[in-house]
């Protein structure tokens, strides 16, 4: 296992919070703003002169559901996502299930596709796989989604440290839970 997944620290911002490894940098886009309401960061393993390998997202936004229904309704919208965003390029969709999160559900997905991102440092396309969890805070409003991102192997080599760093966010609530 790598050694600076072990020594983390917690990135908080408007009672949205998650944690990542000490050594990792924090990116924001200042053109998006970030409020209360919606707010999106990048926190990644940048390596000089090979840019990041792992990228780890927080993204919320204010919307209307419950709890439950935003858990349920998220697979029928990613699956529908990806169909129209990858229509070309092959998928699998290795998990999708509704987890017990903070009291309450949770979308954990798991997948993988091909992706021309600054993060496989290519320029040709190159396999990513993904670890997500989505989750509506009722107390809020809001929408929360914890992603990672990185090559296969860079994710399959350290993805029971990973699986915890995505399931490490909270949007006010004091827990942290893991699927059995």
């Amino acid at each position: 296992m790598d050694t600076t997944l072990m020594e983390r620290t917690l990135f908080s911002i408007y009672d949205v919070s998650i944690e990542h490894p000490k050594s990792w940098k924090l990116c924001f886009d200042p053109k998006r703003g970030v409020t209360y309401n919606s707010g999106f960061f990048r926190i990644e393993d940048f390596v000089p002169k090979k840019g990041a390998q792992l990228s780890l997202s927080l993204n919320w936004e204010a919307a209307e559901s419950t709890n439950e229904e935003f858990a349920e309704n998220y697979y029928a919208n990613i699956r529908q996502q990806y169909a129209r965003q990858l229509k070309k390029t092959p998928y699998d969709i290795e998990t999708m299930e509704v987890v017990d999160f903070c009291g309450g559900k949770a979308a954990f997905v798991v997948s993988e596709y091909r992706a021309s991102l600054g993060l496989v440092k290519r320029k040709s396309d190159a396999p990513v796989r993904v670890l997500q969890l989505a989750f509506y805070d009722e107390e809020s409003g809001r929408a929360v989604v914890s992603s990672l991102i990185g090559r296969p192997d860079n994710v399959r080599e350290n993805e029971e440290a990973l699986r915890e760093l995505v399931f490490s966010v909270s949007c006010g609530c004091a827990c942290k839970s893991l699927p059995g």
